[in-house]
């Protein structure tokens, strides 16, 4: 084994216990759900389109396949639980997009 070698291995053993530790307790922040307000205008404002993003299919596709009604059916997906679920994950990514992106200086 040369030198080189030897170095990418003890980058990749650090790497493993990074990954393995997770993420530091000070880089978590928990989501910025939307209160009750938000959640209720989200669903008013929320339309058929919603099925085609990735989120949208899935939850619709879960919905579809648990209650044995069709994903098109986007008028009887409105009543259903999984309709708040997604309204509230919506409202989450739009937070989330909105907010800054800010960095962390990485550990020495």
């Amino acid at each position: 084994m040369d030198l080189g070698e030897l170095a990418s291995n003890v980058a990749d053993c650090g790497l493993a216990q990074s990954i393995q530790a997770g993420l530091q307790k000070n880089l978590m922040v928990k989501p910025k759900f939307p209160n009750p307000e938000q959640l209720e205008a989200k669903k008013g404002s929320v339309t058929a389109d919603c099925m085609k993003g990735t989120l949208g299919q899935f939850v619709v596709n879960q919905w579809a396949g648990a209650t044995g009604s069709s994903a098109d059916n986007f008028e009887e997906f409105k009543t259903s639980a999984q309709f708040g679920t997604l309204c509230k994950y919506l409202c989450l990514k739009e937070t989330t997009e909105k907010a800054a992106v800010t960095t962390c200086a990485a550990p020495h």
